[in-house]
């Protein structure tokens, strides 16, 4: 306790110089435990050295000038390191085709037994070079070509000696975060919306470093950027647009940094060239999108204007991916934060909420999924305010949660009956009869409207909701098949959605999910997530007596959306004649997270733990479930 007292009692300078000593530190260590092999290499050995193609054994290659081109499928290239330190090897290559090549090899492990190591890496005609990851001693490696006509330029060993910025970017905001919980715990854990803040954008920055900075790191994201890109002129569409709308492949090209240098190069230079042509792909592409009548187009304005905006400056295009990836950070972290300072309680599970690293990854991207996620955060925390407290309801209350509604039912029309949770504040809410009804009348007639969105693009167009990706999947046909077969119907529904949706609300992927690079296990950190959100929704002492109707009827809506979730993809992404569901994903339910906690709270549960030591308890916890989390499944597969 005297160390806690003393530390809280140091000058802010102190703890400045605390926080700078330690990131030296950080870098430091950084520094000498990703070179630590490479500097006890001799000097020749050192940077980047080229193995004589002469001397490499190949199988079905033809000798040209100083390169070897691959005759048939499968030819390979045999070479031998004689079990010397190798820290990447870079291979050079020509392509008209999109091949895949196998490397098999003789590795050192961490205890110099040599071990197999197999890997493979997918190669493209527009990148000219893969690397595969080494730094052990090697012995053999055998190369496997899945094309012919490849011609191999060359091959090189990497033993350069540098600054791996993503690692030290992970350790360094986490340790200074913890830092500055402990430095500031006072200030902070008095004032949760700023500690929101400051942990959303923190945590953020570290999926921002940690991913690669382009689109096709979440799913559905290339289609999220050809929204954002249509809604732009035609004279800012690029070369670069097109291969980030398109190709999403190359994200599992880049296992390496080099790799990710590399196409971060290709789709700087290729911002400089321009399609003009209505004949060209991503043009077509683009004209499918070009509707701003239609509610989610409007969630893809701001970031369309921001883009536009950063085109007219002389800033490299992956580096406007990250200003616009940064800036969407932002404003989650701060809608979070405006959630917390509404909200009169639960504020501690409302930052846990929006700290989930699920939600918090897709923040970064370009999914429209966070507009959802914060806005209906937002929505609920404000009804909560109102039934919580006694005083009247205000026009500005009532236009904050009518208009948070929206914007987080835009996108997605299946999230309207949150508009009807407004329905169950109490008679003495408002100040007469007339309010009353104003009030619940517009929101039954805004609840209707978006269902209208839906339902009229279905009668209009009802091809409208299919999957765009092709299948037999029919929206009409699907409606058809369900009135002639409501028995069968409602066994199918029984066990997809019922039976199905606890495991989508409580998995590993529903609170780790970091789409195609992996997801948490049922580990740790898995754990320490649910027992911080179990703890901060127990600890809670104000919780409110809801009437059990009222529970029903919140319920109920609840159950409702629901519903809504796996019969919109039902309709629109499950073959006609399926008996399962397919399409339905573990974000979708994020949004639910508060209003069904909040509904299954019980005043009756107490808990006598002191409000900022528990803030501190359950804050520790979700940083050290990160910890786990981003090492994983980001770090020791891509960054080292």
């Amino acid at each position: 306790m005297k160390i806690i007292n003393k530390i809280d009692n140091l000058h802010i300078s102190i703890k400045i110089v605390i926080m700078v000593i330690i990131l030296a530190f950080i870098a430091l260590i950084n520094f000498a435990f990703y070179n630590y092999q490479a500097l006890k290499l001799t000097k020749e050995q050192k940077g980047i050295t080229s193995v004589n193609l002469a001397n490499v054994t190949n199988n079905s290659f033809e000798k040209k000038d100083s390169y070897l081109i691959s005759k048939e499928n499968e030819a390979t290239l045999s070479i031998y390191f004689n079990y010397k330190y190798v820290r990447n090897l870079i291979i050079e290559y020509e392509t008209e085709n999109i091949f895949k090549m196998d490397m098999e090899s003789e590795r050192a492990n961490e205890y110099g037994i040599y071990k197999e190591y197999t890997k493979d890496a997918t190669c493209y005609n527009f990148l000219n070079r893969t690397a595969f990851p080494f730094n052990q001693k090697v012995g053999n490696v055998k190369l496997t070509f899945g094309s012919k006509d490849v011609t191999i330029k060359s091959i090189k060993v990497d033993n350069s000696i540098y600054f791996n910025w993503r690692t030290f970017g992970f350790w360094a905001i986490i340790v200074e975060l913890i830092l500055l919980i402990i430095l500031f715990k006072n200030i902070l854990f008095a004032k949760l919306h700023i500690l929101s803040f400051i942990l959303c954008f923190s945590l953020g920055a570290v999926f921002l470093i940690c991913t690669h900075n382009t689109t096709s790191t979440t799913l559905d994201d290339d289609t999220h950027y050809a929204r954002y890109n249509s809604l732009k002129s035609s004279n800012f569409y690029s070369v670069s647009d097109y291969y980030m709308e398109n190709v999403i492949a190359p994200f599992s090209h880049q296992d390496t940094n080099i790799e990710i240098k590399d196409y971060q190069q290709f789709l700087d230079d290729g911002s400089n060239k321009y399609y003009f042509s209505k004949d060209d792909d991503g043009y077509n592409k683009r004209v499918n999108f070009l509707n701003l009548l239609e509610p989610g187009m409007l969630n893809y304005l701001p970031t369309s204007i921001l883009l536009k905006v950063l085109s007219f400056f002389k800033i490299k295009y992956t580096t406007k991916v990250f200003i616009v990836r940064l800036m969407k950070l932002m404003i989650y972290s701060l809608v979070i934060a405006i959630s917390i300072k509404i909200i009169p309680i639960y504020k501690l599970l409302v930052l846990l909420i929006g700290l989930i690293p699920q939600s918090l990854f897709l923040a970064v991207n370009f999914s429209y999924d966070p507009v959802v996620n914060m806005f209906l955060i937002l929505a609920i925390s404000i009804f909560i305010k109102e039934y919580h407290e006694k005083n009247k309801l205000t026009l500005k209350s009532a236009l904050m949660f009518t208009m948070a509604s929206l914007i987080g039912i835009l996108p997605k029309a299946i999230y309207a009956p949150i508009l009807l949770v407004g329905l169950i504040l109490p008679k003495d809410k408002f100040r007469d009869k007339k309010q009353m009804y104003c009030f619940k009348g517009v929101l039954i007639g805004l609840f209707i409207t978006c269902m209208l969105t839906f339902v009229i693009p279905l009668i209009n167009n009802p091809k409208s909701l299919d999957d765009s990706r092709g299948g037999n999947t029919s929206a009409v046909q699907q409606v058809k098949l369900i009135l002639r077969n409501p028995t069968s119907f409602i066994n199918v529904f029984w066990r997809e959605a019922v039976l199905k949706t606890p495991h989508r609300l409580v998995s590993p992927d529903a609170l780790g999910l970091l789409s195609y690079y992996g997801s948490m296990k049922c580990d740790a950190s898995y754990l320490l997530i649910w027992l911080a959100i179990i703890i901060a929704s127990v600890g809670e002492r104000k919780k409110d007596k809801m009437k059990l109707s009222n529970r029903f009827i919140l319920f109920s809506i609840l159950f409702t959306i629901i519903c809504f979730i796996w019969g919109s993809m039902y309709l629109g992404y499950t073959p006609v004649g399926e008996n399962t569901i397919n399409g339905v994903q573990c974000r979708y339910f994020l949004p639910l997270y508060l209003p069904l906690l909040y509904v299954l709270s019980s005043p009756s549960i107490k808990s006598n733990l002191d409000e900022k030591k528990m803030a501190f308890m359950v804050t520790t916890m979700y940083i050290l479930s990160y910890i786990v989390l981003i090492y994983n499944v980001l770090i020791l597969n891509y960054f080292l």
